[in-house]
């Protein structure tokens, strides 16, 4: 997963929504519009009829950096199980139901199952050495480095206690 610090910094931020526009356009067109995690074509998708555009990163833990590499289609189902931790956040604060929660996530168990991968659904172990190192992160798109959003942990807890409910 991306690491904590750079939540909330990425290419659609830094770019803006005209990029954002076309990468997503291109991602689309290039999956055909099916789902790149579970071959799932926007009219057969489950939960919710959409495909969505999620970013891929290569992560550098010991030299805390996240290099953008490109963007998939995935559809709503396997795009929330990348996000996990968000709908579990909006599951708790009562705006997504439980149900649903058990859907995205027996969605993508079983994708992982079939793919004979494992997979544990907790915070990854290097998050408390992502935090002391907060300030040392940088997103790298196209050869150029971005610093993190959120100036600190303290930051970044009010910036993403409040977005979920935009």
């Amino acid at each position: 997963p991306i690491p904590q610090p750079l939540w909330g910094t990425n290419p659609r931020t830094i770019f803006g929504k005209q990029w954002w526009a076309k990468e997503r356009a291109r991602a689309l067109e290039a999956a055909k519009y099916r789902c790149q995690a579970c071959g799932t074509p926007k009219q057969m998708a489950r939960l919710k009829k959409r495909i969505e555009v999620h970013e891929t990163y290569k992560i550098d833990n010991k030299a805390h950096v996240a290099t953008y590499t490109g963007s998939v289609a995935l559809c709503w189902a396997c795009h929330s199980y990348i996000h996990r931790g968000r709908i579990l956040r909006l599951t708790q604060r009562g705006l997504l139901s439980s149900k649903m929660c058990r859907r995205i996530l027996e969605h993508g168990r079983k994708l992982i199952e079939q793919a004979g991968l494992t997979n544990e659904l907790g915070e990854p172990p290097c998050i408390i050495e992502q935090n002391r190192h907060w300030k040392a992160w940088r997103l790298v798109i196209e050869g150029v480095s971005y610093k993190p959003v959120f100036e600190d942990y303290a930051a970044f807890l009010r910036g993403f206690n409040t977005e979920d409910e935009e």
